[in-house]
């Protein structure tokens, strides 16, 4: 089981914190590239 990660993103104009587990950031970060996205806008 991997670690938590706290991330900080801007969602629909508002600044918010994300805790995920590494994998999670990982997969969200390869489906965001794949779209021509960043992070923050996929999610």
């Amino acid at each position: 089981m991997s670690a938590e990660r706290k991330r900080s993103l801007t969602v629909a104009g508002h600044r918010t914190s994300v805790s995920l587990e590494e994998p999670f950031w990982e997969a969200l970060k390869e489906i965001a590239a794949a779209q021509g996205l960043t992070v923050a806008a996929l999610i």
